[in-house]
């Protein structure tokens, strides 16, 4: 497949070219906080809760959905990982980063911008802050050496077709069976209460 051998030059040398150019030690250092899952879920917990104060019953149900999507992107991603087998950075430039699993896509990318688009149908007026979530934590894995940039654009691609799959779907049950309220195009306003 030389196409794609192309793309993979294309994309390490991109690479190449920021370590030597956008490779600073506070920037590394802040990425990687950026990313890490113990320092998002604090803030997640504090949001469930200030929500489920407010709507309890309505928190109840977005927090399902989150966590349902969650459990079924992550194998998703995890899957893809294994189709592809693209090794990290650290395997190609010898970077001293934990290698982990493989690197295309990120999976970070995909379940942020997944979680967006979920995100962005409870809560439209917010919508912008919930993309721009998933761009800063996709770049950050970046910064921080664990992904390719082309690893970062598949997730966010990847991401937002199977959020938009998710949300289609719940949409579609709704209008069947009526067993949830999800946002309608004419009644925005109130999920913004």
């Amino acid at each position: 497949m030389p196409f794609i051998e192309y793309l993979k030059g294309i994309d390490e040398s991109i690479f190449r070219w920021m370590l030597n150019n956008v490779n600073s030690t506070w920037l590394f250092n802040v990425s990687k906080f950026l990313v890490q899952e113990q320092n998002l879920f604090p803030v997640l917990i504090v949001f469930f809760l200030l929500y489920a104060w407010k709507k309890k019953q309505k928190a109840a149900v977005f927090f399902l959905l989150v966590l349902v999507l969650l459990l079924i992107s992550e194998p998703t991603v995890s899957f893809l990982k294994s189709i592809f087998e693209r090794p990290r950075p650290y395997t190609v430039f010898g970077i001293n980063v934990n290698p982990g699993s493989f690197s295309f896509p990120s999976a970070h990318a995909f379940n942020t911008m997944s979680q967006a688009v979920l995100w962005a149908a409870w809560f439209p007026r917010k919508k912008n802050i919930f993309f721009a979530i998933s761009i800063i934590i996709g770049i950050a894995r970046l910064l921080s050496h664990y992904h390719f940039p082309g690893d970062i654009m598949a997730g966010w691609i990847l991401g937002w077709v199977f959020g938009s799959t998710y949300v289609y779907a719940l949409t579609r049950l709704t209008e069947r069976f009526k067993w949830i309220d999800l946002p309608q195009e004419n009644n925005k306003n109130e999920w913004n209460n």
